[in-house]
């Protein structure tokens, strides 16, 4: 890819390497990291959506690179949505234990006490 087209798609490449990140914090469950990266990420995506972008990119002949690489993207942001489904989960699952498992502390501290 020549410099010139490496440069102007340069945003969508920092944007993909930003995603990744937030993948890799998702997979750790490091999901205070991940919020604090996603807020970095969202503020760059404005830059993809300026309409001197889009005209630049269709004038470059890139507009196919451009739409790959927000596919890709968008198929890192799926899985990162799944991640965090499946985390949410594991914490309501565990808070109902947690819930279940206090229940039973205080009946039997509630059977204890009635001795």
């Amino acid at each position: 890819m020549p410099d010139d087209v490496e440069a102007l798609l340069a945003p969508l490449h920092e944007f993909h390497k930003r995603s990744v990140e937030l993948l890799a914090l998702a997979h750790a469950g490091d999901w205070a990291t991940f919020e604090e990266r996603l807020a970095e990420r969202e503020a760059g995506l404005s830059v993809l959506t300026e309409s001197q972008f889009l005209i630049a990119v269709a004038k470059a002949d890139c507009a196919d690179e451009l739409r790959q690489g927000i596919a890709d993207i968008q198929e890192l942001n799926d899985q990162i949505v799944e991640l965090a489904e499946q985390s949410k989960a594991q914490i309501s699952a565990d808070l109902k234990e947690s819930q279940l498992a206090e229940k039973g502390i205080q009946a039997y501290e509630a059977g204890k006490a009635g001795r």
